[in-house]
């Protein structure tokens, strides 16, 4: 739920981190390591293996993983107003 709230329709538009982040890699993805390191993720998951996050964000229908289970991003666009 977490990693959803981060690129939820609210949240992403106004995350100017994530939003660069997301622009650094050419199909927007960002690393679930580097997710990892803020610091509600670190309360949620202390210790966390990133492959281990992965399959659970698989299973969210917002969010897509790349095949070596390393990035995320939406897996849709963001609204236009």
């Amino acid at each position: 739920k977490q990693m959803e709230f981060y690129f939820s329709d609210s949240n992403y538009p106004k995350d100017k981190f994530l939003r660069a982040q997301a622009a650094l890699n050419p199909d927007g993805y960002i690393s679930i390591e580097k997710i990892m390191t803020f610091n509600r993720m670190k309360q949620l998951w202390p210790d966390a293996d990133p492959k281990e996050v992965a399959k659970v964000i698989k299973s969210s229908p917002m969010l897509e993983v790349n095949e070596e289970e390393a990035l995320v991003k939406r897996s849709t666009d963001l609204p236009t107003e």
